[in-house]
């Protein structure tokens, strides 16, 4: 353990006081300098906090002392940590408890470290201290063993690994992996299957492990084993094995030493391992005297081929093909290339067995049967019965007295003289083989060689029409000619133009798809679906894959159709519609749609059962009669089109002239007056309707009585008033419109005057009688009212007149003070000034008009006087 110190010589001092007045106190020293000591390891282990304990000496203990640490870093990475394990950062002062602090100090990184720590007292007295820490690796042993270090090829050995930790931090975990850097071999759990990934860092506990290892190559291999801890520290062992071949033993021999010609003779092998596995082992063979044919099974083997065998006895079949010696080498091969060779030898003899196949043709057809006729010749007697063997170099079988054979069964015959059908099912040349077998164990051999082609047949197929309408079916003929062997047929089509359904009888057929079909004739039906040139490639395929292909071509016609459209004679606004005969003659196969479109386009509609008749409305082969109904007069162009659902069309026009229905209209000019409403007398009639009137006053300036736009009805004086605002020349013009737009427009032009007086309210009015009769008690009076007006005005005023119920009075020269006079009927007034009103024409509240002239014969504007709200007269 480091134990440092740090002491300073305690300076002994008197402090004098020196007392300048009564009032000075003496200083209390409360601070006195220390020393601090420290034990910590001499090495700590990295990432592993260790215990590091200071020691503060100071010169006198005073209770209220409080010391602080804190401390830099010189070198490395390392920090304190308090003893609840909180990180102290550097250069952070942190408060201590008494004068033995204890704390841990913990660093990530291998190597020297420097750190210097400084003490501070609450007097600001401090000392430091320079600390060295070696910073070490938690330290772990790993061993990797195994009780023997020779194996055969393949041989398991089992294998141990060890690793145990040696050190203070016990949280350390670890990893290890295995590297065979010599050689090939396979690590696994021991008694298992299960293989240990190489090259693979994988976590492993504390303790002992144990493995199974073995190797595929022999010869000396190396196996490693890494480990790493959790502080990256890595430790490796090493273990090297001596890999011996693997001891064959191997064995081949003949059932028998000799053996008549064509007849078959087992060869037998036996191959085992003393230790170890040898892997998957082959064989081939060579032929060194002789002509000989080797088989396993029905496989036939050839010279020089290396063929899988294993471990154990096996056989195999071989045939003599001539007379003498045949000398046989095989040689075995293991994974590890390990050759051992063993050799046979037999006696081929001939057998007096003579065997004779011949077909009747050189060559068939796939499928087809040839027909061979068969004999026997022996010498020197015959041996029946016999059986019958065949090999073919291609595909085929042989049917004797109807019963199918295989090659390498065996046929039974009875007879020396036979016959049989060879039926080859592959295209090519057929060795055929034929090997006979008497009663007495003797054989016969005969060879054969045919050809055998695949069967042909023709293919044609046409159309029956080479135009068809699209509203009807057409039909399709094919015709199929086999020229040979047992064929079967599929067809399938590709339409490379045109949209179309084929279907054989009721089922449709889907181009691309084989299906079945016979030979012979037969025919599909052709649905169109679209108009046009259709074009449509048939492949016939038989089971042999021979394919012939033929197209078929026709077109397809969309029926004719026509349309007509009437063009009605020219008519008049004032008839509203017209009819317009519309036919589509054609057939009710097709769909047809109807468009059309009007110029101008002025809001003129076509109805069709008092509907307006929608754009691409369908519409049947028929006659339709369409209602035009339009706006304005003009000269109309309707375009119709009718196209049909497979898009062809057909376009007609029909010109409908409108004419604007005429009328009259005229009015009179009026005698003018500024500021004086004056009424203008309109003269309109005719067959039209929905008339509007307009004015605009060309020359001069005034005001009409109406807006533009408002209606006007038909008379031979109907009155609007005009009101100029200047004097002058005037010029004005009236504009009547009818309902379809036609107008007519005439101008007035007349002189306006000055501006004429204006009445600008009553002074008085009131009913007086006058001319009055007595009748006993009673007396019968006329009854007038007199008002005096308020006028402003500069000239002299002469005349008036007045107006009730539109009844305008005779002019009468005015009145003294401005007074003018209105009759208003006659009263009968009583003694008792009771009034009878029943002969008064304007009774009390009632209004009526008054309109002045001046001395320039201008006239003032009507204006409107309330008469009394009461008679106020008497009897005298």
């Amino acid at each position: 353990m480091k134990n440092l110190s740090s002491k300073f010589p305690i300076l002994a001092f008197i402090l004098i006081a020196v007392i300048c007045s009564c009032d000075k106190d003496t200083e209390v020293i409360s601070t006195f300098p220390f020393a601090i000591t420290e034990i910590h390891p001499d090495s700590t282990t990295i990432n592993f906090p260790q215990l590091t304990a200071f020691k503060i000496t100071p010169e006198r203990v005073v209770k209220s002392n409080t010391y602080t640490f804190s401390y830099e870093v010189l070198n490395g990475n390392g920090g304190y940590l308090d003893t609840e394990g909180n990180s102290i950062p550097p250069e952070t002062p942190v408060s201590l408890e008494g004068l033995n602090p204890k704390l841990l100090f913990s660093s990530s990184k291998i190597g020297d470290e420097k750190i210097r720590v400084t003490i501070q007292d609450n007097g600001a007295v401090s000392e430091t201290l320079d600390l060295e820490y070696k910073i070490v690796h938690n330290p772990y042993s790993v061993n990797l063993t195994t009780p023997v270090n020779t194996a055969k090829v393949n041989e398991t050995k089992p294998v141990g690994l060890s690793l145990f930790n040696l050190g203070e931090d016990k949280d350390v975990t670890y990893e290890r992996a295995f590297y065979i850097v010599q050689g090939n071999g396979t690590l696994k759990l021991p008694n298992s299957d299960e293989e240990i990934p190489l090259e693979t860092f994988e976590p492993i506990e504390q303790g002992t492990f144990n493995y199974d290892i073995s190797f595929s190559d022999f010869g000396e291999s190396v196996v490693i084993v890494t480990t790493r801890d959790s502080n990256l520290q890595v430790k490796s062992d090493t273990l090297e094995f001596n890999i011996d071949p693997i001891d064959i033993t191997f064995n081949a021999a003949t059932e028998k030493n000799s053996a008549f010609v064509g007849e078959a003779f087992d060869i037998n092998f036996d191959i085992s391992e003393e230790q170890g596995q040898g892997g998957q082992y082959q064989m081939r063979y060579t032929v060194d005297e002789g002509t000989v044919s080797l088989f396993n099974g029905d496989v036939e083997l050839s010279p020089g081929v290396l063929y899988n065998v294993n471990l154990g006895g096996f056989t195999w079949t071989a045939f003599g093909t001539e007379t003498g010696t045949v000398e046989l080498t095989f040689i075995l091969k293991n994974e590890q290339g390990v050759e051992i060779s063993r050799n046979i030898e037999v006696d081929i003899q001939d057998s007096g067995l003579v065997f004779d196949a011949v077909p009747i043709a050189a060559q068939a057809s796939i499928g087809e049967e040839l027909l061979f006729n068969a004999n026997i010749v022996e010498d020197p007697e015959k041996s029946p019965p016999y059986i019958l063997k065949f090999t073919t170099s291609s595909a085929g079988i042989i049917s004797y007295n109807n019963v199918d054979y295989l090659p390498g069964e065996s046929i039974n015959i009875p007879n020396d003289e036979f016959s049989f059908y060879y039926i080859g099912s592959s295209e090519g040349n057929h060795d055929i083989t034929f090997t006979l077998e008497n009663d007495l164990g003797a054989f016969g051999e005969d060879s054969e060689q045919i050809t055998v082609e695949i069967p042909d047949f023709s293919y044609a197929s046409n159309s029956l029409d080479n135009f068809k309408n699209i509203t009807e079916n057409g039909m399709v003929n094919h015709t199929i000619t086999s020229q040979g062997g047992e064929q079967t047929f599929k067809i399938r089509y590709n339409v490379i133009e045109g949209d179309i359904v084929l279907k054989q009888g009721n089922q449709v057929r889907n181009q691309g798809i084989l299906y079945d079909i016979s030979s012979g004739n037969s025919q599909w039906s052709l649905e169109p679906n679209a108009p046009g040139d259709i074009e449509i490639e048939f492949t016939v395929e038989n089971n042999f894959g021979i394919q012939k292909t033929q197209t078929v071509n026709l077109t397809v016609l969309v029926p004719e159709f026509n349309i007509t459209a009437s063009s009605p004679n020219p008519i008049l606004t004032v008839e509203n519609d017209v009819d317009i005969d519309f036919d589509i003659d054609g057939t009710n196969d097709l769909d047809y749609f109807i468009t059309y479109s009007i110029s101008p386009n002025n809001g003129a509609v076509l109805k069709y059962n008092n509907n307006v008749l929608a754009q691409n409305t369908e519409l049947n082969a028929s006659q339709y009669s369409f209602k035009f109904d339009f706006n304005e007069a003009a000269a109309y162009t309707i375009t119709f089109t009718v196209t049909s659902n497979y898009d062809t069309e057909k376009q007609a026009v029909s010109e409908v002239t409108v004419n604007n229905t005429p009328f009259n209209f005229n009015f009179s000019s009026p005698n003018g007056v500024v500021d004086i409403s004056h009424v203008l007398s309109i003269a309109l009639s005719g067959a039209a309707s929905g008339f509007t009137l307009s004015g605009e006053v060309l020359q001069g300036s005034g005001n009409f009585g109406f807006q533009n736009g408002d209606g006007i009805g038909k008379g031979n004086n109907v009155p609007r008033q005009y009101t100029p605002t200047v004097d002058g020349n005037h010029n004005i013009r009236l504009t009547v419109t009818d309902g379809y737009g036609y107008s007519k427009s005439v101008e007035k032009q007349f002189t306006v005057s000055g501006n004429g007086p204006t009445i600008t309210g009553i002074n008085s009015t009131a009913y007086e009688k006058y001319s009055c009769n007595q009748l006993g008690f009673f007396k019968q009076c006329g009854l007038q009212i007199k008002s005096s007006l308020a006028i402003d005005n500069i000239f002299v005023i002469e005349s008036y007149r007045t107006r009730f119920n539109n009844m305008v009075s005779a002019e009468s020269p005015i009145l003294f003070n401005f007074s003018v006079i209105i009759q208003a009927g006659g009263v009968v007034i009583s003694n008792d000034n009771n009034v009878n009103d029943g002969a008064v024409t304007i009774p009390p509240n009632t209004p009526y008009e008054i309109q002045v002239k001046d001395a320039n014969d201008q006239w003032s504007d009507w204006f409107q006087v309330q008469s009394p709200n009461a008679y106020n007269l008497t009897y005298n």
